[in-house]
């Protein structure tokens, strides 16, 4: 899945349409914009991506570490 995110991003979301659960989110950081962009898509459709991870992801993109 990993690999699939980073050389077609676009087209993993096609093939696993919302609602979906991307679980450590912090191991494909580059399929966020692309989960964004959905999500603007259809801002009144709530629920459509879970992003979950044992870390936060904005602490560890900046380099700093609970």
């Amino acid at each position: 899945m990993r690999a699939a995110a980073a050389a077609d991003p676009r087209g993993l979301l096609e093939m696993h349409p919302a609602p979906v659960i991307f679980d450590e989110i912090r191991y494909a950081p580059d399929l966020l914009p692309y989960v964004k962009e959905r999500i603007d898509e259809r801002r009144d459709a709530h629920g459509q991506y879970f992003l979950t991870g044992s870390q936060n992801l904005l602490l560890t993109e900046t380099g700093h570490e609970i």
